[in-house]
């Protein structure tokens, strides 16, 4: 971003004035002249133009400083994405996981996705895509709990299942279900998503026609 060369470019702390100033020629900071259109100027001396583009992207233009969107010579207002573009970023972030999802399914999904950004989009995906790998790990939780009861007197369970599990480190059972449940993990599917819209949106299934979030 272009600074100007009257822009104060870094404070000076070794500065004596109560309200502070900035440095000059101690300053580790460069500033750069431009030409009003955001292409810096070359230094003097130097031939032609060093030309550089500078694209920012900002959620919450309302929050930036004027002064700063004043270095910016042209503004271009990107909307949220549309039923299609919500389906082409869905099908781009499922790419590589492993899913069960139709394309009617995907459709449908992305219909009822409407208001939804890009940035939300992935959240989201990342929250259904980790509904398989928390199974496995409560799988491997109950199975160190059990492991654990089953080596206190009186613990649950009787017999040859028993006396394997007291012979059994539970902390080692455990790893191995947890290894095993990665090995044979479940693919995504609609109803991790429909879970998980409705984890980030604070409804319950009972809100939803025919429990379904979808629906």
């Amino acid at each position: 971003i272009g600074v100007s060369d009257h822009d104060p470019v870094e404070r000076n702390d070794d500065c004596d004035d109560g309200d502070g100033c900035f440095s000059g020629e101690d300053s580790d900071c460069h500033s750069v002249d431009t030409d009003g259109n955001g292409v810096e100027k070359a230094p003097s001396g130097s031939p032609g133009l060093i030309k550089i583009i500078v694209v920012a992207a900002t959620n919450r233009p309302g929050d930036c400083d004027p002064a700063l969107l004043r270095r910016f010579g042209i503004r271009i207002h990107v909307g949220l994405p549309t039923k299609s573009d919500r389906r082409k970023i869905l099908k781009c972030m499922l790419e590589n996981i492993a899913h069960n999802i139709t394309r009617v399914e995907l459709c449908d999904l992305a219909a009822a996705l409407d208001g939804w950004s890009g940035s939300d989009l992935e959240s989201l995906t990342r929250e259904a895509a980790m509904a398989p790998v928390r199974e496995c790990i409560r799988a491997a939780a109950l199975q160190k709990r059990r492991g654990r009861n089953a080596k206190q007197p009186g613990g649950d369970g009787s017999g040859q299942a028993d006396d394997e599990s007291r012979r059994t480190d539970p902390d080692e059972a455990a790893r191995e279900c947890l290894l095993a449940g990665f090995q044979s993990m479940r693919p995504v599917s609609l109803d991790d998503f429909e879970a998980a819209i409705e984890f980030w949106s604070g409804n319950q299934v009972s809100e939803h026609e025919n429990g379904s979030v979808l629906g």
